[in-house]
């Protein structure tokens, strides 16, 4: 399978990610799995390596290290 038949999406229902090829140019999966813990645990460490915060349309994604102390002034 190429790349370029890869989806990732989110059910609407219920809020899971899938992640799977499709073969009819990304309308419907032909084989799918969901990779919600994956994905996001895939994010975190990316943020953390990173230290990047994104905005989308559902809000705002800032990454909250447990290695900074309760209480500590962040900013």
């Amino acid at each position: 399978m190429k790349l370029n038949k890869l989806i990732i999406s989110t059910s609407p229902i219920t809020g899971s990610i899938f992640a799977g090829y499709s073969n009819d140019g990304g309308k419907t999966y032909s084989t799918k799995v969901e990779v919600t813990k994956q994905v996001v645990d895939a994010v975190c460490a990316h943020m953390d390596i990173t230290g990047e915060e994104y905005v989308c349309a559902a809000g705002e994604l800032i990454f909250k290290s447990k290695l900074v102390k309760e209480g500590a002034d962040t900013e």
